[in-house]
């Protein structure tokens, strides 16, 4: 349909899709060219749907999407449901450190599969490999780290993340538009018992 067509808003998830995304049902892996073309086709469609969407994926692909992939360091991926041939979602990794190839630095979810637990289950994917890291004495990975542009705050605050002080963020983040937030890889609700008891 065209685009000016009222009904091409808002499309819906395809029929026969669960109300709950788990992240066993996600196969996420990194995509082939042809993939890669049918999630550009997305981004953009999402775009023309809603011009208003602060993400702008397809605006904002040569600056992040495309680098993330022509890098070569497996730092950009999609997120697949079984029977459907195109990414529903991809995130992108950092770059620059020991652990940033487990770190998000954006992950973008298909507009008609918002709402089902897609980006929660794509997130827990990485945190499950970040858990794995941690357990190991000589990585010394304890917090897992990420920068949230204004309108995701509360999709990381449901993920359990909370904003680091102002004091311990690096000073090039201090004027950033984004949030930076963090996530314990322990059990910091033990530790913070464990304390109280010592203090008592």
């Amino acid at each position: 349909p065209a685009l000016e067509d009222p009904a091409v808003v808002n499309r819906s998830a395809p029929h026969g899709m669960p109300a709950r995304i788990t992240e066993a049902m996600l196969t996420i892996r990194e995509m082939d060219l042809d993939e890669m073309s049918m999630a550009f086709a997305w981004m953009w469609q999402d775009e023309q749907d809603f011009p208003d969407n602060p993400n702008k994926w397809w605006t904002r692909a040569a600056k992040g999407f495309m680098v993330g992939w022509e890098d070569g360091e497996g730092r950009l991926t999609g997120a697949f449901l079984e029977g459907i041939a195109f990414p529903v979602a991809f995130a992108i990794t950092k770059t620059g450190g020991e652990h940033y190839s487990l770190m998000i630095d954006a992950v973008g979810v298909r507009r008609c599969f918002r709402g089902l637990g897609v980006g929660a289950a794509y997130v827990q994917h990485y945190l499950d490999r970040a858990w794995k890291v941690a357990e190991d004495p000589d990585k010394m990975l304890d917090w897992y780290e990420i920068e949230a542009v204004p309108n995701a705050v509360g999709f990381w605050e449901r993920m359990g993340f909370t904003p680091i002080p102002k004091e311990e963020r690096p000073a090039k983040y201090k004027n950033k538009t984004c949030l930076w937030m963090r996530k314990a890889l322990w059990d910091e609700a033990a530790e913070l018992r464990e304390i109280e008891l010592e203090k008592e």
